[in-house]
C-alpha cells in the first residue's frame, strides 16, 4: 500500500509539472532580486547513456548506472532566500526505478547502490545558496529522511559523493526549462545541463522555477 502511495505521489508531481508550468512562470516573472520564496519542481529521467560523460562521483548518475532500468526523479523544493541568495530549504523527492514496491535501497546507501529498483520517497531540509555563475543551487548542509520499509533516522548530507552534496540545477531565474526548448533569450539550465551531460543523450529533463 505504501509503495502505491509513493508511486502516486511521484506521478502526481510529474503531472503537476506540465499543468502548472505556465502559471508558475508568469506568477514569478515580475519579481526582482534574489530575496523571496522560491519553488522549483524538477523531473529527471535517466538512462545509463545519460551519464557517460558525467563526473563519476555524481550521485544520480552513480545510481542510474547501476540501476536495473531507467530512473525517474521527481522533486519539489522550497527555498527561502535572502538578498544574497542564501537561505534554508526543504524538499520532497520520489525516485522510481524498474519494478514495484518500496526499494530495498531506500536508505543512506541509496546513491551508492547497485541494482536500484522500486520506489524511494524522501524528505529533506538544509541550508544553501544560489550560485549565479554556475546557475545552480548548492547545499552546504542537508539532512535527509528516507521513507522506507524500516525506520531510518535523518542522514546528514546523504548525497555527499565526491563533493556533489546537494548540488541542484536550479537557476535564480523564474521560468520553465526542458531539454527540448532553448529560449531565445536566456535558458541557463539547458546550457548548464548541456555542458554537464555532454548533449544530454538519455536524459529527459523538465523544470519549473517560480518565486513569490
Amino acid at each position: 500500500m505504501r509503495a502505491r502511495q509513493y508511486l502516486a505521489i511521484g506521478l502526481m508531481l510529474v503531472s503537476l509539472l506540465a499543468a502548472e508550468a505556465p502559471r508558475h512562470a508568469v506568477a514569478a516573472s515580475a519579481s526582482q532580486g534574489l530575496a523571496g520564496h522560491w519553488v522549483a519542481q524538477l523531473l529527471l529521467r535517466f538512462t545509463p547513456d545519460a551519464c557517460v560523460l558525467a563526473p563519476e562521483a555524481d550521485p544520480w548518475c552513480t545510481l542510474a548506472k547501476g540501476a536495473l532500468g531507467p530512473v525517474t526523479v521527481a522533486v519539489t523544493m522550497d527555498i527561502v532566500s535572502d538578498a544574497m541568495g542564501s537561505g534554508p530549504y526543504t524538499y520532497e523527492m520520489t525516485i522510481v526505478g524498474a519494478g514495484s514496491g518500496i526499494s530495498p535501497h531506500c536508505d543512506a546507501r541509496l546513491y551508492m547502490s547497485s541494482g536500484f529498483k522500486g520506489v524511494c520517497a524522501m524528505t529533506a531540509h538544509g541550508k544553501g545558496v544560489f550560485d549565479t555563475a554556475a546557475e545552480y543551487f548548492t547545499s552546504g548542509d542537508e539532512w535527509v529522511t528516507f521513507h522506507s520499509t524500516k525506520t531510518v533516522r535523518e542522514v546528514h548530507n546523504a548525497m555527499a559523493a565526491g563533493g556533489f552534496a546537494g548540488t541542484w540545477p536550479i537557476p535564480p531565474y523564474p521560468g520553465y526549462y526542458d531539454v527540448d526548448t532553448v529560449a531565445t533569450g536566456r535558458d541557463p539550465v539547458n546550457l548548464a545541463m548541456s555542458d554537464y551531460m555532454g548533449g544530454m543523450a538519455g536524459l529527459d529533463f523538465r523544470e519549473v522555477v517560480a518565486r513569490y
